[in-house]
Parts: C-alpha cells; structure tokens; sequence
C-alpha cells in the first residue's frame, strides 16, 4: 500500500473514532522515521496505575482493559486495509499513538 492511500486509510480511522468517542480528540497525521502516526487523545477510559501516587492531578494514566480491549478490537479491524497497523499508549495526558508502516 502507498503512503497516499494508508493515509487516507488513517483518515478514515481518525474521522470513525471522533464520530464514535465523545469527549476525543485527535492530531494530523504525521510521517516520521517511516511510519505514518495517528495521536488520538481521551480515547476511552483512563486510570492511574495501581503503583503511581496519584495528588489529584497525575499525568501518566494508562487505559482502562476495557479501552484495550476496545482498541485492539478496533485495530484488528482496520488492519485488513492498513497492514502493519499497531497501537501503544504514550502516556503522558491520556495519549494514544497508531502508527502504520508508510509503505
């Protein structure tokens, strides 16, 4: 697949996911080191981490089994047209990163 057309592949990813998350938001995608790069933020539920101290305002949440589940599910779906197509949470302020190889 070429980079024109898996963009576009993530465009229609990003466009389902801000029509079916309320409260989500999302970058442009960006090419770097190769890899085309979705950042979706507050994509379902988050929660500090069971050894984190949490003062009220912490930073570093992790998605609930849930939103794992829910995003796994979501990228074995858009993997059939988007090979490669992976998620991982980059942390800080409730941040997920897709990323599909460019070609």
């Amino acid at each position: 697949m070429d980079t024109t057309a898996t963009r576009h592949q993530l465009e229609t990813l990003k466009a389902a996911i801000l029509r079916n998350e309320r409260g989500t938001d999302a970058d442009p995608i960006e090419l770097r080191d190769g890899l085309l790069m979705l950042h979706v933020r507050y994509f379902g539920a988050w929660e500090v981490p069971e050894d984190a101290e949490d003062d009220g305002d912490y930073d570093w949440k992790v998605p609930t089994a849930d939103t794992r589940r829910r995003l796994d599910s979501l990228v074995a779906e858009y993997r059939k047209q988007i090979p490669g197509l992976a998620w991982f949470n980059q942390g800080e302020k409730c941040w997920i990163t897709l990323t599909a190889p460019a070609s």
